[in-house]
This record gives C-alpha cells, structure tokens and sequence, in this order.
C-alpha cells in the first residue's frame, strides 16, 4: 500500500505545525499553570488565606499522649474492606465507560480508515481495511487508558490484548504499514504524552488547540504575504509584514474562541471533563492525518476533521446506554486535607476523586496546592480573562449564592463533576459546615501532617464534634506525625458535646496508611469509603 502524502507532507508545513504547536504549548502550559496557582495564592492573601498555621479552636494537651483506641490504623496495602452497593455501582460505571470509549474509539477508527482509503484512492478490501483499521485503533487504546484510573497490570492487559489483535489483523500486510503507525501514531502519541498528562492534563489539551491555530495561521501567512506582494495589494516591507502578523494574530483569537466555546460546552454540560480531552485527542490524530495529506491533495483533505463526528455520535450513544445499565449513586463526598503552601502532591486527589465520581461529586476549599488537578474549562477561561478574583467567596451572601449554584447533577457519561470553593479567611469554616451538611462520607487527607498545621487540627476536632466518624476515613502517609495525631484525635474525642452525634457512643478516628499510589491503593482506598458511607 502506497502513501503518496506521507513523504511531500513531512518536508513541508505538517509536520512543522503540529511540532511548533507542542513546542509552544509545553512552556505555555507550564507557565499558565504555575501563574494560576501564584493568582490564586494571591487572591486569598487578599483578605487572609486559609492557612494551616492559624488558630485551631481545640484544647491539645500536648504533654499527654494519645489514646490508641481513639486512632485505628489500617495498612491500606494489605487489608481491604467488604463489597457494598456503592463500590459495586463505582465497577460497575467504570467497566461500561471503558467498553463506551473502546467501542466509540473503534468506531473513530473505522471512520478516520474509511477516510485514508478515499483520500488516497486505495481499493478497499476486508482484511486490508481491517488491517489498516486496527493501527487506527491505537488511539482508542491509548486514551483509554490514560483517563480511566486503572492499574499496571489492568493497563498491562489492555496493551496486550490490543497488540494481540493489531498482530493478527496485520499479519497480511507489508513493512509499509508499520512504517505508517510509526509516521501516524509517533507524534500525537508522544504530543498527548507531554501535554496531557500530570499537572499538564488541566491546561495541555486547550493550550495545544491554541498553538496550533495560531501554528497553522502562521504557516498559512507566508502564503498570504506572497500572495499579497505578487499582486501589488501592498507596497512597502511594513504593510506586509503587518498583514502577516495579522494572520498570526488571527489564529491565535481563534485559538482562544475554541477554548470559549469548550469552556462553554463544559458549563452548560454538553461535555464532561473526560469528553473534551478525549474530543481533543481524537481530534489531534485525525488533525494529523489531515495535515499529511493537505500538502498533496489541498483543501479537500481537511474533510478529515469530520472523522470525528461518528465518534461523538457513537460516545453519545454509549453514555445513555450507561446511565440506563448503572446504577443511579449520588454520594457527595467532602475533601478534607493538610494544606500545603507550596504546591504539594496532588496525584492522591486526582486519582482518588476521578474514581469517587462515578458515585458522587466531591467538595472541597479550593487552594493553590490543588489548583492544577481542579482547573476546569471555564476556570481557566475566566483566569486568562482576568476574572478570577470574581470567583473567591469573601461572605456569607457569597457562599449562599455559590451553594445555590452548586453542581449535583451527572454529566452525560455518568460521572459527576468537583466542586470548589475560594473562601477567604473569614469564611472558609463556614464553607465547610455547609459543605459537611451536604456530604455522605468525609475523607481527610492527613499526609504529611504535623503539629503546626492548625488548620488540619480545627478540621479533625470539627469532624468529632459534627459528623458520624463511622463516615470519615483519613489517610496518611510515613510523612505524618502519628503521635501529633493521636494527640489530637483524643483531645477532640474528649472535646465532645451532646449535640454530637458521636456523644456517649464509640467514635474512633479510621486511618489508611498510604505510602504508594499505585491504581489497585486507590481503588481500594475507595472501596474503604464507599463502605464507610453504608
């Protein structure tokens, strides 16, 4: 099988733009994560940040030790919990939104092969096709498991399998056809490795969509330059040079008009967070492929972008198959934690939450040590436009109007979204009473905490005193101060009043011990809450 674009394509403006369009976006993206987290760390120093060295309102007698009966440590690693309805219904979503994004994944193959065989006028034959289909089918495979939180060896498996069948459906065909996965898959491959992955993941994805139309558009000026000296439409070095970085200018406002109106389509739900990235990666491959056939075919070649329309049907599809098959779960949950003032880990949050919400949204007080696993569309849009600080809540009125407003509803596939909350230091306690009244389980991130970490003290006696301890687990780390926390669970267990619903009853503070985050630790992390919230 021939491929007359590949080679003219690769010496001339495809391979350049998608290049220049990655080059770009990675420092870009960078830059506007660490930015955001530096407005928002800004944003709350306003009026007052909620800092974990502030005063904690509980009476620790840190002379006296602990009660070990008021702490229970588990060792995540070797025990797990029983099954409830809850971690059953969480499986259950998340098997049927794999098969939804293989299956939808396939079917963008079979759609973006259909269109390689007509644009480069191939005869279509079954094993050929098909042959041709499975290396498009990569995308699917690689996307899936890369926003599923699934372990090594589930990841291990799916490879595996996948290599399995692209072995059998192209034991027919020529060296060539490895050669065209090697040109088709290598760049985007690597593109969604660097851009969407880790802290990346947030703003990589919108970043790259900008870069590469101001990337196209600047490509596309040294034609408009030529075309508009050649016919004397201007005369002198500035008119042209000036028309060219118009047309730069103009991919980058379209650029950005793309990230409104996914910022859009994210708000009014028509996407969830999942749809957009994977919308984004199926569109870099079929952008791609259009690209190295433009060159030898022209305009024609960019119905190739249209590829995607039989994926986002076939995605649609699927989701309403999962809301009819999965059962309907709505457990909020409330994201307690220490708060670091520099950043911290978030890989625990992002992994964690990104499988609680299959059952439930999670709440939490937003601060610059998440930032970047919480950017959302709209967030993003709104902080590129300058209308962060619109966001923080500094009253009750505020907070009354943001829980008003507050996103309880699953998104189209099912999953439901995050809800932050900016409080500002007169108010952040009273975030968290309201959000703690809503909430069915209350998980406390307690790595790495310390006996300075006022904050994080206040947060555990409040959990005593206000929420049934049968549905609060904590987590911690070889970094936490295990003697502090004792300390503090004992004092907040004696701190407690009649009004509690722990009073005169056996209350005790359950704690995982999670040193490794591997896919089966979160998993099993929330198997633990899922059973806590029964």
């Amino acid at each position: 099988m021939s491929d007359p674009g590949v080679s003219s394509a690769l010496t001339g403006g495809a391979f350049v733009i998608f290049v220049v369009g990655v080059l770009l976006a990675l420092p870009i993206s960078y830059f506007v994560i660490k930015r955001y987290q530096r407005a928002v760390r800004r944003a709350m120093m306003a009026i007052g940040s909620h800092a974990d060295t502030g005063a904690s309102d509980l009476n620790v007698d840190w002379a006296t030790g602990g009660a070990s009966q008021d702490v229970r440590i588990v060792d995540l690693s070797q025990e797990k919990p029983q099954k409830t309805e809850t971690s059953k219904a969480i499986g259950a979503k998340r098997f049927a939104l794999t098969l939804v994004y293989l299956l939808s994944g396939f079917v963008f193959a079979l759609s973006l092969t259909g269109y390689y065989f007509w644009i480069n006028e191939i005869p279509v034959l079954p094993q050929r096709f098909l042959g041709v289909a499975s290396i498009m089918a990569w995308p699917a495979v690689f996307v899936t498991s890369r926003i599923l939180s699934t372990s090594v060896l589930q990841q291990t498996l799916l490879f595996g399998a996948y290599f399995a069948l692209l072995g059998e459906l192209t034991s027919t065909l020529n060296a060539n056809h490895f050669v065209l996965f090697a040109i088709f898959m290598a760049l985007p491959t690597l593109s969604l490795l660097l851009l969407f992955g880790g802290m990346m993941r947030t703003v990589g994805p919108f970043m790259f969509v900008i870069m590469v139309f101001t990337a196209l558009m600047a490509n596309f000026s040294i034609d408009v330059m030529d075309y508009l000296a050649v016919n004397a439409f201007v005369t002198t070095a500035p008119q042209l040079y000036g028309a060219g970085a118009a047309t730069v200018l103009l991919g980058l406002v379209l650029g950005v008009l793309a990230l409104y109106v996914l910022a859009a389509a994210y708000a009014r739900k028509w996407m969830s967070d999942d749809v957009i990235y994977l919308f984004v990666s199926m569109l870099i491959f079929s952008f791609w492929l259009s690209l190295l056939s433009l060159a030898t075919y022209g305009p024609i070649a960019l119905l190739g972008l249209f590829t995607i329309v039989p994926f986002l049907l076939a995605l649609r599809i699927g989701f309403y198959w999962v809301r009819g098959i999965a059962r309907d779960t709505h457990v909020p949950l409330l994201y307690l934690r220490v708060f670091k003032k520099s950043g911290g880990d978030g890989r625990l949050f992002e992994r964690f939450s990104r499988t609680w919400r299959m059952a439930g949204n999670v709440q939490l007080i937003g601060a610059p040590d998440l930032a970047s696993q919480t950017l959302d569309p709209p967030r993003l849009f709104a902080y590129l436009m300058r209308r962060l600080r619109s966001l923080f809540i500094g009253s009750r009125d505020d907070l009354s109007l943001r829980l008003s407003g507050m996103d309880t509803r699953p998104d189209q596939d099912g999953r439901y979204r995050v809800n932050e909350f900016f409080c500002h230091d007169n108010i952040w306690r009273a975030a968290i009473d309201a959000l703690a009244d809503d909430a069915r389980v209350y998980m406390n991130d307690l790595r790495g905490f310390q006996i300075e970490n006022r904050g994080a003290v206040w947060e555990i006696g409040y959990l005593f005193e206000k929420a049934e301890m049968s549905r609060v687990i904590s987590v911690i780390d070889k970094n936490t101060d295990q003697a502090a926390l004792e300390q503090v669970a004992h004092a907040a267990k004696a701190n407690i009043t009649s009004a509690s619903p722990n009073y005169n009853r056996p209350a005790e503070l359950l704690v995982l011990d999670c040193d490794e985050l591997r896919g089966r630790t979160v998993h099993r992390l929330a198997a633990w809450v899922a059973a806590a919230e029964a």
